[in-house]
């Protein structure tokens, strides 16, 4: 988080050597992890979610981090950019659907609701 906030001096020096020392593979980048940076960055720092994505897909990109099921993330985060209002889990959730990974998804969120089925 430091690293992409910068908003405390010493610690992001210190996660800049942290990772800028990193070799290829060191860092196991999860999508709870991600989902967590997501919710802050937004609501905690304010960041837009085109920025949001923007920093994230950074993340995946970088060869120091290991993600599991980068393409899923990767699509997750291509959609989360450009679907407002929808949360990043919403989005996993969709690119679960788009991708058949699952059949059915059940929710009374009104703008997932419309996204899973446009006539709701």
């Amino acid at each position: 988080m430091r690293w992409l906030t910068r908003d405390d001096d010493e610690l992001s020096l210190r996660a800049d050597k942290i990772i800028n020392q990193a070799k290829a593979g060191t860092f196991l980048l999860d999508r709870l992890i991600l989902e967590e940076l997501s919710y802050v960055l937004k609501g905690a720092y304010h960041f837009p979610r085109t920025a949001v994505s923007y920093n994230l897909q950074s993340l995946v990109q970088d060869d120091r981090f290991v993600v599991v099921d980068r393409t899923m993330v990767e699509d997750t985060l291509k959609l989360f950019g450009s679907e407002k209002p929808l949360s990043f889990e919403d989005c996993w959730l969709l690119m679960l659907k788009q991708t058949g990974r699952v059949t059915t998804i059940a929710t009374f969120d009104k703008a997932l609701l419309k996204r899973i089925d446009p006539k709701a």
